[in-house]
């Protein structure tokens, strides 16, 4: 929100008569928490001086919210979900370290600061390697929602990837079960054998004489499947030491999750997010 004055007068009282149905102690509060500026500067004594033409900007995030969300790159909010951009190297909820920070400690920080009786509840995740769209949900009535009817809420999971070497089929599906043993790698076979069945489709979107940028679209969302799957079928994400790549130009795994849909859960509205790819997939493919 954002006043013009139009004559002297204390920051509080003008406060007071510019913002309807507030009592005085959330007005104090708004100043107590940074939350107001006077012509760019945050102000928080509710005795300064306002002058004729000054210009008044009341912000709904806090000091410590607006500092944590400075190192978020949110992509959408509401009273329910939250979207963001994670980037590569960070885990999306903690290992079990304690004090570890995550894209989940991030959100978490960033949404307590705007009201410490907020919570955030984590739907899904995405390796800490991987960057891209990652949801979450602002209560657990909703939390609850997305994880029993997830297939049908959300209606699109796409990614980037870049591999190593030149696919023979332009496009196709990969198709096995997956398991995942002590040590934490997962392994992929034509039978149950004690796995879950994965999905996978993908379409080459361009070729350099290296590398294979993909088009890939998850219709089961196992650990690791996307890295699984392309290593099975000879083409492992650039980067990925742990299933078999032997190249790593450019110092992260070559996968981005950039395209989210979704229902949403309350409103009943599709929602589509999507970026763009990421920088340096760009240079790579560029001068290749």
């Amino acid at each position: 929100m954002e006043y013009i004055v139009e004559e002297e007068k204390l920051l509080l009282e003008f406060l007071l008569e510019s913002i309807p149905r507030v009592s005085k102690s959330k007005v104090k509060s708004l100043l107590k928490y940074g939350q107001v500026t006077v012509d760019g500067k945050t102000v928080t004594a509710f005795d300064y001086i306002l002058r004729r033409g000054y210009i008044v900007k009341i912000s709904k995030d806090t000091k410590e919210s607006a500092r944590t969300r400075g190192f978020l790159d949110i992509i959408c909010e509401d009273d329910e979900i939250i979207v963001i951009n994670k980037p590569d190297g960070l885990l999306s909820v903690s290992a079990g370290r304690s004090g570890e920070t995550t894209a989940y400690s991030l959100v978490s920080a960033y949404s307590k600061a705007v009201n410490s009786k907020n919570r955030i509840f984590i739907v899904h995740r995405l390796d800490r390697d991987t960057s891209g769209l990652l949801l979450f949900a602002k209560n657990e009535k909703i939390r609850n929602l997305l994880q029993e009817d997830w297939n049908r809420i959300v209606t699109a999971r796409k990614y980037y990837a870049i591999v190593e070497g030149a696919i023979e089929a332009k496009h196709g599906v990969i198709t096995s079960w997956l398991r995942e043993d002590k040590n934490h790698v997962i392994h992929s076979g034509k039978a149950a054998g004690g796995g879950k069945p994965a999905i996978t489709e993908y379409a080459v979107i361009k070729e350099t004489g290296s590398y294979s940028l993909l088009d890939i679209s998850i219709k089961t969302g196992r650990k690791n499947q996307i890295r699984v799957h392309l290593r099975d079928i000879g083409h492992p994400v650039i980067g990925d030491k742990k299933y078999h790549s032997k190249v790593n130009p450019i110092q992260r795994l070559g996968l981005h999750a950039y395209k989210l849909e979704l229902i949403h859960p309350v409103t009943k509205e599709t929602m589509t997010f999507q970026n763009e790819l990421p920088q340096k997939f760009k240079a790579l493919l560029a001068k290749s």
